[in-house]
């Protein structure tokens, strides 16, 4: 995946992959990732824009889906 900074992500409401970290009280790094979209002046995710991300530092576009036939599920 080629990730970009946060700040060329597209805003016009198109869904990416972001990404982000946080130190935790152990000095930890903890890496999160999130499928969102720009809505108004923040990133949001899930239905009705009811949630929305903080801080996230890269993005993606999101990857394609794969061809996968219903008659042959993935796991045969």
């Amino acid at each position: 995946m080629n990730w970009m900074p946060i700040e060329t992500a597209p805003m016009d409401g198109t869904w990416i992959l972001v990404h982000g970290f946080k130190y935790g009280k152990e000095k930890c790094v903890s890496h999160w990732y999130c499928v969102v979209q720009w809505d108004m002046d923040r990133w949001y995710y899930g239905q009705h824009n009811a949630q929305y991300v903080r801080d996230p530092k890269y993005w993606t576009y999101l990857p394609d889906i794969p061809n996968v036939s219903r008659e042959t599920p993935p796991w045969r």
